[in-house]
């Protein structure tokens, strides 16, 4: 009698360092959705990790980033992120999302509004090679969160005879 067995299909290298960057990036996110269990952040970012936020950045390591993290769910304390997809190329991530939440304390120097948002955006993760994030670069609508806060713009005109009185548009 003759048996064959096939054999496993075995993770490459490649797949498994990949599906390390995906669960950090989910361990990323379900930090996110969890505000007082931020210490995983530890175990998956590295310690001179850096967040941008629509180019400025607003965390250069582990503490300001959950500093940084704590002034949204004071603002937000229902806070949700939603991921709507990820890819993932080479040591990098994509990820498309939608936050929701309700406005009831204070969002840094924003006083409660009681307003509910809804705002997507986009996450570029960038991991070292122990699949740990080292960088997250964040694009979002801000004025799509002040308006949905309302807030609104205030135009300044500025006429020639007149060029000391200023009256808002």
């Amino acid at each position: 009698m003759i048996s064959c067995k096939q054999k496993q299909d075995q993770l490459s290298s490649h797949q498994i360092k990949e599906q390390l960057m995906l669960d950090n990036a989910e361990a990323f996110s379900n930090v996110n959705n969890l505000k007082d269990n931020n210490s995983i952040l530890d175990t998956i970012i590295t310690s001179n990790f850096v967040r941008n936020i629509n180019g400025i950045e607003v965390a250069s390591d582990p503490a300001e980033l959950k500093a940084s993290i704590n002034v949204d769910y004071i603002g937000f304390p229902d806070l949700e992120l939603t991921n709507q997809f990820r890819v993932v190329k080479g040591n990098q991530m994509f990820s498309n999302w939608v936050i929701t939440g309700t406005n009831t304390g204070v969002y840094g120097e924003i006083p409660a509004t009681g307003k509910k948002i809804k705002i997507t955006g986009f996450s570029h993760f960038y991991f070292n090679d122990n699949g740990l994030i080292y960088r997250e670069d964040i694009y979002y609508n801000e004025l799509d969160l002040l308006q949905q806060l309302g807030y609104s713009i205030t135009c300044l005109l500025y006429t020639s005879d007149a060029a000391d009185e200023v009256s808002p548009v």
